[in-house]
């Protein structure tokens, strides 16, 4: 299922671009930092 996932995230980079963000926020959430974001953006 993770594959299937990855494989539509590649078909669709708007979407994927998107998603990390929001994955982004979350783990900025939970964690409290900014410190992620250059990982998921480089």
């Amino acid at each position: 299922m993770i594959k299937a996932i990855i494989m539509i995230f590649e078909n669709c980079s708007v979407f994927r671009s998107i998603l990390l963000l929001n994955i982004v926020i979350i783990l900025n959430k939970k964690i409290g930092t900014n410190a992620l974001i250059p990982i998921y953006f480089q």
